[in-house]
């Protein structure tokens, strides 16, 4: 099931999206949950990157822990 926002935009419903697997990458990721399309995926990666240090290894964007959780 879709939820839909505002004029019709699709919402991500959750305040959270995990937990992370080998699977997932960055970019699929902030697809999923970007609130808007006026936000580049770029900018929704940015996001989830600085609001989720832990689920990060190396500091680095393409290295996900699995098993972690990225708060919206």
């Amino acid at each position: 099931m879709v939820i839909r926002g505002p004029k019709s935009t699709d919402a991500f419903p959750y305040n959270k999206y995990g937990p992370l697997n080998s699977r997932d990458t960055l970019w699929n990721i902030a697809l999923k949950v970007r609130p808007e399309p006026s936000l580049t995926v770029y900018q929704v990666m940015t996001a989830l990157f600085e609001k989720n240090p832990q689920a990060f290894n190396e500091n680095n964007l393409n290295h996900l822990v699995n098993g972690e959780y990225l708060y919206i």
